[in-house]
């Protein structure tokens, strides 16, 4: 266990937010025979099933979700706990994530989040249902159980209030016990139906999850209420609620999408993506199916970045280093995520390409070589779009053919790579 304790403290980031005993990781870090000494006193917990008292408090402080946040809905909380329980609880989530793994109770193919908490008293019947050990149970029990925060807002410090109902963001086995939770939502909705088929004869799985994102994926608009009915029983017995508001319904008949059948869910309406597009994973969906109006908004960023950059007041070498390091860093994600043309990237790159030789006083004659060469006497730390277009590309290809998934990895291989591609 002592190597576990060392793991733990190693990728533990030093810089992390202090908890009520102002003990930073960095004291662990530094000090190998403290360390130890802590191995000896969790050794201790782990072998009476006892949580201390001070793990269970929590220093609660709200983040703005948005601009120009009033209300509480708007903010979210972030709780700093003690560092002793975090490097406790790291290596029990790590040991219960392995159990879960291990004997298949966490499928990868339909849990795409949080595998490497609860709401209510869902935990503890989830503990049971996963049949993990009873001294486990015991210490994740109390420790939840216990949690005590308090929120300091400007000058004004609340007192100390027990946790009845979420999990503490920050806590390091909550991330697990919230996979188990949302895997009773996931099994109970894919026990009624399949999913759909694909050409290579294989069937993908009917519900998907990321976190506590969920995705529904079935043939026809009934399954569909059938998987929903599933959801709303579990969730309602699990004193849980699904924001219809934050969902999108999408049905396809004939290859058109169409309004004209309703989904619900816990008796809301599930608005259509036909008239409320949205934003998953940092891609927007319409009703289009297509990236026409994505590659236009990416053409957008492009430009309105570069003249932002422009207008600043700083010297030409600042302005290339903030297109290197804030704007380029900003279009890597979506031109390996839409299907950009190859054509439209080289023109972007142009673009980026004339600014930065103004900004560099060099002549609108100094090549691309001289730019993004490196292979030359003279280096510059700059980056073409174009090969980090294709870099993204390769990437993408890599990661869907050696992915652990094998739906995914059986699957089509397709970079979206637009009308013509060499990498």
């Amino acid at each position: 266990m002592l190597g576990e304790v060392k793991e733990a403290v190693k990728k533990a980031r030093a810089a992390s937010a202090l908890g009520p005993n102002a003990i930073p990781y960095k004291v662990y870090k530094m000090c190998p025979l403290l360390l130890k000494r802590l191995w000896r006193l969790l050794k201790v917990v782990w072998r009476k099933g006892d949580v201390p008292e001070a793990w269970k408090e929590a220093e609660g402080i709200f983040t703005p979700k948005e601009r120009n946040s009033k209300t509480v809905n708007q903010f979210r909380t972030i709780s700093l706990l003690n560092v002793e329980g975090k490097i406790f609880f790291s290596i029990l989530a790590r040991r219960l994530t392995s159990f879960l793994t291990g004997n298949a109770y966490i499928n990868i193919s339909v849990q795409k989040g949080g595998v490497p908490g609860f709401f209510g008293c869902i935990e503890h019947t989830t503990l049971r249902h996963y049949h993990v050990d009873g001294r486990i149970q015991k210490i994740i029990t109390s420790y939840l159980d216990g949690i005590k925060l308090r929120f300091t807002v400007g000058d004004q410090l609340t007192r100390w209030q027990k946790l009845e109902k979420g999990i503490v963001t920050g806590c390091t086995v909550s991330v697990v016990l919230f996979i188990m939770g949302m895997n009773l939502l996931i099994n109970a909705a894919q026990r009624e139906t399949r999913g759909p088929k694909t050409e290579s004869g294989i069937y993908l799985p009917s519900s998907r999850g990321f976190m506590y994102d969920l995705t529904l994926t079935t043939t026809t608009h009934v399954q569909a209420r059938w998987m929903l009915t599933a959801l709303t029983d579990v969730a309602s017995w699990g004193k849980m609620k699904f924001k219809a508001a934050k969902s999108r319904s999408l049905v396809i008949k004939k290859g058109q999408t169409t309004e004209r059948f309703k989904l619900y869910v816990q008796n809301e309406e599930i608005p259509s993506i036909v008239t409320s597009p949205i934003k998953c994973l940092g891609k927007w969906f319409d009703a289009s199916l297509q990236d026409r109006d994505n590659v236009k908004n990416l053409k957008q960023q492009v430009e309105e970045g570069l003249k932002k950059i422009d207008r600043c007041g700083l010297p030409g070498k600042f302005k290339a280093w903030l297109y290197q390091h804030a704007l380029l860093p900003r279009l890597i994600w979506p031109l390996m995520l839409y299907e950009v043309p190859s054509t439209t990237v080289e023109a972007l790159a142009r673009i980026t390409s004339r600014h930065l030789r103004k900004w560099l006083g060099v002549p609108p004659s100094f090549t691309s070589i001289g730019l993004y060469g490196k292979s030359n006497k003279l280096q510059l730390p700059l980056s073409s779009l174009v090969e980090e277009f294709k870099t993204a590309k390769a990437r993408l290809v890599l990661t869907l053919r050696d992915s652990p998934d094998e739906f995914i990895r059986e699957g089509p291989e397709r970079a979206g790579n637009g009308q013509r591609q060499s990498l």
